[in-house]
């Protein structure tokens, strides 16, 4: 959503942070109410936390097709569940 909303594309270079007991389709699908995803622009340099909260980088944004995610170089479905579809699946309008 991130990247569909931004109109870029993203590449998902790994390794993944997952929390034990949980599987790497837990890690990509599961929702944001685990982790928190953020960008940063081209040539800053992220601490390596945040109040105490270590940060992973995962990827990089990319120029392409808006909303397109790779995974190690294939394209990865969107399946996360998504907070703002209303119960019949219409998108919804953010606060």
């Amino acid at each position: 959503r991130l990247c569909r909303a931004s109109r870029v594309a993203a590449a998902i270079e790994g390794p993944l942070p997952v929390f034990r007991g949980a599987t790497l389709d837990h890690a990509l699908h599961g929702g944001e109410d685990y982790e928190l995803l953020f960008t940063l622009p081209p040539g800053c340099a992220p601490p390596t936390r945040l109040t105490g909260t270590p940060l992973t980088r995962i990827g990089t944004i990319r120029a392409g097709r808006a909303g397109r995610v790779l995974l190690a170089g294939r394209p990865l479905a969107p399946l996360g569940y998504d907070h703002l579809r209303d119960r019949a699946g219409k998108p919804g309008i953010a606060p």
